[in-house]
């Protein structure tokens, strides 16, 4: 065999062992998540419904009554919701406490809740376990009173 077969030869396993390295390092998503694997959506109830006095200025006091669903993909993902129930049931009525009835009056306002309360759950989680997994928190119902 020749110097030349066998260059091109070692030069081909080089190649074949790197791109089995880049596919292994490449396939993981975001947070370490293999991206090859697709896992169902889930939702997640946290319950009871978050009940808190709204912040508010004047003698009246108000009440918000939140039911809050969270989407995750995995049943892994759904339990660490489950376990991290207390610290994220803590940030949600912290969180939702510290409103008064304007910041929340507005479809658009309500939206920016959402958002700021998914960052919140997310935040906890990556905490407590070093990834988000939860992508979508809903308002299934909203009550003031």
């Amino acid at each position: 065999m020749s110097n030349k077969t066998l260059h091109t030869r070692l030069i081909t396993i080089i190649l074949l062992l790197l791109l089995s390295i880049f596919q292994t390092v490449f396939a993981e998503g975001e947070d370490g998540a293999e991206g090859v694997v697709s896992e169902e959506a889930a939702y997640y109830e946290l319950a009871p419904p978050f009940v808190v006095n709204l912040r508010e200025s004047g003698k009246r006091i108000r009440f918000l009554q939140a039911r809050i669903q969270v989407l995750a993909y995995g049943t892994k993902a759904i339990d660490q919701v489950k376990i991290h129930d207390a610290p994220i049931r803590d940030a949600l009525i912290t969180l939702l406490a510290s409103k008064t009835r304007t910041d929340i009056n507005t479809t658009k306002k309500k939206k920016e809740l959402q958002k700021e309360a998914l960052e919140k759950v997310q935040d906890i989680l990556r905490q407590e376990t070093g990834r988000k997994y939860v992508e979508g928190l809903y308002f299934t119902s909203f009550v003031i009173q």
